[in-house]
């Protein structure tokens, strides 16, 4: 077995993957070893210890992992490889993801908020807004309202698995302001600190994967212990157990390298109460919904695989009931995995263009702008969003006005500051702001609401999301790349692995591979957006050990963390969404910045320049309430090159790529909603 960061004593995944692995051991008449991470670089080395030494099976821990037990699953064919707590992304016959029901997990947490709760009013403090994080929160919010249909639920998205003190914060909000009095935490150290908090102040909390009394709350050292009433249990112990135990039985991994382990075989649960004051008949309601579960007779309504809540759910009318207290705090809703259902709705072609609807007569001549954290001068998405409406000023003959956001706490007060002078449209800026303006959207019917990087959750027809063909943009920068590469080495440091980001990482392998199929490709996935010194680390190790002369950076401060470092080092580098020479290379000012070759950019103030026009004009929003922008509308392109020695003739090309993607004569050969490569792509 191989960790992932940390010890098998440690409390996390790794003590309980240990622990199945002993059992198998005990069980089986094994031979067993492990070997202890110390950083995420050493999982490769890592596994290959495991591979020289001849094991037959190889447990690799956590999802960091991935893409270093795939590669070696598919390199070492006649050794198994099983992965907690990771998704195949693609299959072998030699691997197996263990996935869980975090939905159910979250159920029964929710199951025993309610039954604990005497002031009506339970919370959740959750990460990223990806699949399992939404699992948890959507089963949570179930349950909680399968035992009290009245219940009020409040909740907030972070988009940061990494930030306890951001956790503390809305825990406390949660608590202190609005009377919460049982708070689940499920993101990371985010969640944790949420609950570790939210103990604090009085109130009871639930973990979540792995009993938090003991881990985050130090076997009942830490304060607050007797404040955890049970945690959300993942049992990686019993799915590393059945994986080893088919194979030494001489059985197979499941079809689709996909063991996805529910209440039925024991793979989801809730941990013990230990030091907290919870009555037995609450333990006993708890454990008789999860065996009710494990007896199919209990359905939490929530989508398995995409943690969407399913038509047939009881509650969805009950959530709109829900307060909108819940929903005004930051939320990831822009980069929430779209699903297969919703990557149905708004097409490529239905979004290209505004949806004529004639009847539609308005009398717009107003517009509101409210920013991301930052100024409208920052030369982020708010400078570009600026620029868009002010153009649409000049050409419409609008009257315009802006509001600066100091902190996230103060997007919806922002909005109503513009709803209360009476603007006709207001644009928002960023994924951050889209929980409050959809908020504001639904509340105002006849104002219009444009948000810039947001994906629509919902149709409304007052409101359109601003989104863009990263996989465009991300093979132009790929196209660049290989051909100003003297290596033949190219590589790029990635944020979380979701749909905008994975649309930049294949796009711009795509377009590497269309200059030079032989090109040699590095990348690496981060999951944090905001840990700029991990990518330095990851940009250092590609450079500094595999001889990557290009990188580029798509995944926030921790992107421009790793174009930073390569430039330091000698590297080109690549920037993404808006000109990182301006932003991250302080307009030429920083060191490194005669080594920035060019930025994968989304349009920004085109699409805002458009919305505005459609609303102006009469012409109304794109149908399912999203505008994505492409090649063909000016959505995307890239950025000069500025203080790098770039040849005319490499930056022709490029801009021969880019004519011919708006022709429709040059596809990137990735799905434009998930980031998944497509089945005919080489």
């Amino acid at each position: 077995m191989v960790t992932d960061l940390g010890r098998v004593n440690d409390g996390t995944f790794n003590t309980y993957a240990y622990e199945g692995m002993l059992r198998a051991e005990a069980d089986l008449g094994l031979t067993t070893s492990y070997v202890e991470t110390q950083s995420q670089t050493d999982y490769e080395a890592n596994i290959n210890t495991c591979l020289d030494e001849g094991f037959d099976i190889i447990v690799t821990v956590g999802f960091l992992i991935y893409d270093a037990t795939i590669a070696a699953a598919k390199a070492n064919p006649d050794v198994y490889f099983i992965g907690v707590d990771q998704f195949p992304a693609e299959t072998a016959p030699n691997f197996v993801g263990i996935q869980f029901r975090e939905d159910q997990a979250g159920y029964l947490a929710g199951v025993m908020a309610a039954l604990m709760s005497e002031s009506g009013k339970v919370g959740g403090v959750y990460g990223i807004d990806i699949p399992p994080v939404r699992k948890f929160r959507n089963g949570f919010e179930q349950g909680a309202k399968s035992v009290n249909p009245d219940i009020e639920l409040f909740g907030v998205y972070i988009p940061d698995f990494l930030a306890p003190q951001l956790g503390a914060e809305a825990a406390d909000a949660m608590v202190s302001e609005e009377g919460v009095d049982v708070v689940f935490g499920a993101g990371g150290p985010t969640g944790s600190g949420g609950i570790v908090h939210a103990a604090e102040i009085g109130a009871w909390v639930i973990g979540v994967d792995q009993d938090e009394y003991i881990t985050t709350f130090g076997n009942g050292e830490a304060p607050g212990a007797d404040k955890i009433i049970t945690s959300a249990v993942k049992r990686v112990d019993q799915g590393v157990y059945d994986m080893i135990s088919v194979l030494v039985n001489g059985g197979s991994f499941p079809e689709g390298s996909l063991y996805l382990m529910d209440a039925s075989i024991n793979g989801v649960g809730f941990a013990p109460a230990h030091d907290a004051a919870v009555p037995e008949d609450v333990t006993a309601q708890v454990q008789a919904v999860l065996d009710g579960m494990a007896a199919g007779e209990i359905e939490t309504g929530v989508d398995p695989v995409t943690g969407d809540l399913l038509n047939a759910a009881p509650v969805e009318e009950a959530t709109e009931e829900t307060p909108a207290e819940a929903t005004e705090a930051p939320a990831e809703e822009a980069t929430a995995e779209p699903t297969e259902e919703a990557a149905a709705e708004p097409t490529e072609e239905a979004a290209a263009e505004p949806t004529a609807a004639p009847e539609v007569v308005t009398t717009a001549s107003t517009v509101c702008l409210v920013t991301d954290l930052g100024r409208v001068n920052d030369g982020t998405f708010n400078t570009y969003a600026y620029e868009g409406m002010l153009r649409a000023e000049a050409d419409l003959g609008l009257t315009t006005s802006y509001v600066e956001t100091q902190s996230q706490t103060d997007y919806e007060a922002n909005i109503n500051t513009c709803l209360n002078e009476g603007f006709d449209i207001i644009v928002t800026v960023g994924f951050l702001i889209y929980d409050a303006t959809i908020a504001a959207a639904k509340a105002n019917p006849d104002v219009y609401f444009i948000g810039v990087d947001q994906f629509p959750a919902e149709a409304v027809p007052n409101f359109v999301g601003i989104q863009f063909r990263e996989d465009q943009a991300g093979y132009l920068a790929g196209v660049m790349a290989a051909l100003m590469s003297e290596s033949g080495k190219v590589g790029g440091v990635y944020g979380i692995d979701i749909p905008p980001v994975r649309k930049f990482r294949n796009g711009f392998e795509q377009g590497a591979k269309s200059v030079n199929p032989d090109i040699e490709l590095f990348g690496v996935y981060i999951p944090d957006f905001l840990a700029p010194q991990l990518g330095a680390e990851a940009a250092d190790a590609m450079v500094g050990e595999e001889g990557v002369d290009v990188i580029f950076g798509a995944g926030g401060p921790t992107g421009s963390g790793g174009i930073v470092q390569a430039a330091a080092l000698g590297a080109w580098v690549i920037g993404v969404d808006q000109d990182e020479y301006i932003t991250t290379f302080g307009n030429g000012e920083a060191p490194g910045a005669d080594k920035i070759i060019t930025s994968a950019m989304k349009r920004v103030d085109q699409g805002v320049y458009d919305m505005i026009a459609a609303v102006v004009n009469g012409d109304g929003f794109p149908e399912g309430s999203l505008y994505l922008m492409d090649a063909s509308i000016n959505g995307v392109g890239f950025a000069p090159a500025h203080d790098a020695v770039v040849p005319e003739d490499v930056t022709a090309q490029v801009q021969a790529v880019l004519d011919g993607m708006a022709a429709g004569e040059i596809e990137t050969g990735v799905d434009p909603v998930t980031g998944d490569l497509l089945e005919a792509t080489e």
